[in-house]
């Protein structure tokens, strides 16, 4: 049994295995070997069923092996999905950060030139200059203020000024009410009404000024245009005029050519032949006329001739009466024909005038509207009190609101309330009747 221990012993240093209380016996020992009966004390049931512990670690490392494995794996998967999933986040952010810069139209960025998201401002309205004291001159202010304070007529006419006035105004109420003087920050507070009232004053007067700065300047550029348009417009209206003369003109010099053309066709010999033939009857007697003259019958050929000379009389007279005729009639419609030409033409001359004049008219029907448009504007500035009502009803706010409060300062008007100041009533005291003892006393004299 001991041999046995001795191997088993020497077997486990060999493979170098290393037990939890090896540091403590090296220490002890010197780095001595321990003896097998240290070992049995420090191992009491390491003696036969040494080799059965054995394979029982050796089953239970085996069955551990295999958990492990499984643990790390599954942690190295949950790793990769987590990352798997920041990186998806991480995308989808960055395509979301894109899709808004191309919205808002921003150029992109370098990684190192990014910068952190910042919220945009909120769009606020513009306001007037609400620090107007500053800008003015305090000794102006001062003077003012007295003057309104006292009653004065103040002839200030700008409203910057009145509106620091208003403020110096206001300032001193609330340092009134602070103080806990009624009376005097009433007062104030009418004085601030009224200062309130002529800077508003001043405010419509400059307003109708620029507006009448204003109109004047658009009524000028106006004008201007509309005196180039006249120009223009007059212009062309020559042109066409000329264009229309020169038309009459060429159609008037068409139609005299004409005409001498019709009358030099009916002085020709081609027109004349076609009613200067002699009838039968006349031809006959001509020929009976030369026989007889041949045949020496000298009366009778005188007798034809003289008839024959009759019948050429009547036919020369018919036929010039007949070629007279067609030719008045042949220019009588050429005549008509050229009168229908020439009514054509100026009908047409009527239609193009007509419609530069609906041209005209439209074109310069804005500048008309826009002109009675000034009018009226010019009409409405001429009473400040109408042009602000109409232009500007909605501005008082902005204009009369320069209390300290709309500046953005909020100051502590609060005071310290005294109870006997309003809670209280100053009663007057109680008269003192006469003591009972008094008249006890006085009925004991009497009595005595």
């Amino acid at each position: 049994m001991d041999e046995k221990l001795d191997q088993n012993i020497q077997q486990m240093f060999s493979t170098n295995v290393v037990f939890p209380t090896e540091s403590q016996t090296n220490d002890e020992n010197d780095g001595k070997m321990p003896s097998p009966e240290e070992m049995q004390i420090k191992f009491p049931n390491h003696g036969t069923n040494s080799r059965k512990g054995d394979e029982e670690e050796e089953e239970e490392e085996e069955s551990h092996e295999p958990n492990e494995t499984n643990e790390s794996e599954a942690n190295e998967k949950q790793i990769v999905i987590d990352n798997n999933q920041s990186d998806g986040e991480t995308k989808l952010e960055k395509q979301n950060q894109q899709k808004a810069n191309k919205l808002l139209d921003v150029p992109p960025q370098n990684k190192s030139q990014q910068q952190p998201n910042r919220k945009r401002p909120a769009y606020t309205a513009q306001r007037p200059n609400r620090n107007s004291n500053s800008q003015q001159d305090p000794d102006n202010i001062a003077s003012l203020s007295t003057k309104f304070l006292n009653g004065e007529k103040v002839n200030s006419t700008d409203p910057e000024l009145l509106a620091a006035v208003v403020l110096d105004l206001e300032e001193q109420r609330d340092q009134l009410m602070m103080d806990g003087s009624f009376s005097k920050s009433l007062k104030a507070q009418k004085v601030v009404d009224a200062a309130k009232a002529q800077q508003l004053d001043a405010v419509k007067l400059q307003t109708q000024n620029e507006q009448q700065e204003t109109l004047n300047m658009k009524k000028e550029t106006l004008q201007s245009e509309y005196d180039n348009f006249q120009q223009q417009m007059k212009e062309k209206e020559q042109q066409l005029e000329a264009n229309i003369h020169q038309q009459i003109e060429a159609l008037k010099e068409k139609h005299i050519q004409e005409l001498e053309d019709h009358d030099q066709g009916w002085q020709s010999e081609i027109k004349a032949r076609q009613f200067n033939r002699s009838s039968q009857r006349l031809r006959v007697l001509r020929t009976q006329q030369n026989l007889l003259m041949n045949a020496k019958r000298f009366d009778e050929a005188a007798q034809v001739c003289k008839i024959a000379d009759g019948v050429a009389a009547q036919e020369t007279q018919e036929s010039h009466r007949q070629m007279l005729t067609a030719f008045k009639n042949s220019r009588a419609k050429l005549e008509e024909k050229q009168v229908n030409e020439m009514d054509t033409l100026m009908k047409a001359c009527e239609v193009r005038r007509g419609e530069f004049k609906y041209q005209k008219e439209t074109m310069e029907k804005p500048f008309i509207n826009r002109l009675n448009y000034i009018q009226i504007e010019e009409k409405i500035a001429s009473d400040p009190e109408r042009l602000w009502v109409l232009k500007h009803r909605n501005d008082g706010d902005q204009i009369t609101a320069y209390s300290a409060t709309a500046r953005g300062v909020r100051p502590n008007m609060t005071k310290k309330n005294n109870v006997a100041e309003y809670n209280t009533l100053p009663l007057p005291p109680l008269p003192v009747p006469p003591s009972p003892r008094k008249g006890q006393n006085n009925n004991q004299q009497n009595n005595a």
